[in-house]
């Protein structure tokens, strides 16, 4: 019984120093289907395909370019992290 809870606790600990993390994939995940989610607001409120595909595609090249910049920023501070655990040692 003891494991259980140190391994729940071990768990919580890892997800509450993951967060950042969690934050940006959950971000990710929303500018991937942004442009599908637009579709689907705009196609509901009436408008005809041509309009629809146009929207849906700027709102797609947005999410993607703030993707870009989600990850740029992301790998450069796995990188300063990395950098500073291999002078440790």
């Amino acid at each position: 019984m003891a494991f259980i809870f140190s391994w729940i606790k071990k768990s919580l600990y890892y997800l509450r120093d993951s967060g950042k993390e969690i934050l940006i994939g959950c971000f990710l995940v929303l500018f991937s289907i942004s442009g599908l989610i637009t579709a689907s607001i705009i196609r509901y409120l009436g408008f005809n395909g041509i309009l629809i595909s146009l929207i849906s595609i700027i709102v797609e090249i947005i999410a993607i370019i703030f993707s870009y910049f989600i990850f740029v920023t992301f790998f450069k501070e796995k990188e300063g992290t990395t950098e500073k655990e291999s002078k440790k040692l």
